[in-house]
């Protein structure tokens, strides 16, 4: 693709291991179900709200402290109270437990302009084999590639639930250049990247990763979507784009 050959962009970078799954009926809609911890990075996030709705988002381990989801996800309902959000780790599937539970220490932060926003835990997330976070960015560019994900536990289709034991699934998928994507979306953001729509509810908040050497690369976090393959893209934020307000939040210590 010569579309990733154009971005310079600065990218988190994360090794794992393990094959990536068998396939089954999947929230991202046709997807397969994910080797046990082959996403170590990979968080669940529950959210509440005054009228106690309740909803989940996907998310990403950045630090012991810190995660990142979409700011669209965690508000999408009325009045979320954030102080009743909690976040799982480790899980391989939501309904036979994991690895660790943490619980939000004080308000979300929320990018002003992008759909994307940074959490801080009230108890530090503990490395094991089963949790890792994403190293700190690093700067270049991102080669030719179509080696991409996204991983999530949302519906398997649109108004449909992930059937027990609501094992975390992955899609392979291609990235959508700019141009071809506001051929769909004529609203397209200048600062918003596309790829093939295979996200549902509760997949939102999660990572889009490309495959760059031996590492992975989260490119993007999912933000918008219609469970729809057929028609228009989904649309994610370019993670690439906030690495300067990403790290000047999460290289510094959270206020307890």
């Amino acid at each position: 693709m010569a579309f990733w050959v154009l971005l310079p962009v600065l990218v988190l970078l994360h090794n794992t291991g393990g094959s990536l799954g068998a396939e089954v009926r999947s929230s991202i809609v046709g997807g397969k179900t994910a080797e046990p911890h082959a996403w170590k990075w990979m968080a669940y996030m529950r959210v509440l709200n005054e009228a106690n709705d309740e909803w989940g988002c996907g998310a990403t381990i950045l630090t012991e402290r810190w995660v990142m989801s979409a700011r669209s996800c965690w508000e999408k309902k009325h009045k979320p109270e954030w102080d009743r959000i909690t976040i799982t780790v480790g899980s391989t599937d939501l309904d036979n437990g994991f690895n660790q539970m943490v619980e939000i220490g004080r308000e979300p932060i929320n990018h002003p302009t992008a759909d994307l926003a940074l959490f801080i835990t009230s108890d530090p997330i503990k490395m094991n084999d089963k949790v890792e976070f994403m190293t700190l960015p690093s700067k270049g560019k991102l080669g030719d590639t179509s080696l991409c994900w996204i991983i999530g536990w949302g519906d398997a289709k649109k108004g449909i639930p992930l059937e027990k034991p609501q094992n975390l699934q992955q899609r392979k998928i291609s990235i959508i250049s700019n141009a071809d994507c506001k051929k769909k979306i004529p609203d397209l953001g200048p600062k918003e990247l596309c790829a093939k729509d295979y996200a549902c509810d509760g997949d939102y908040g999660g990572p889009l990763v490309c495959k760059q050497d031996n590492s992975f690369v989260q490119v993007g976090i999912m933000i918008s979507g219609k469970c729809d393959t057929e028609g228009k893209p989904g649309v994610y934020t370019p993670v690439y784009e906030y690495f300067d307000w990403i790290k000047s939040y999460i290289e510094t210590k959270p206020p307890l």
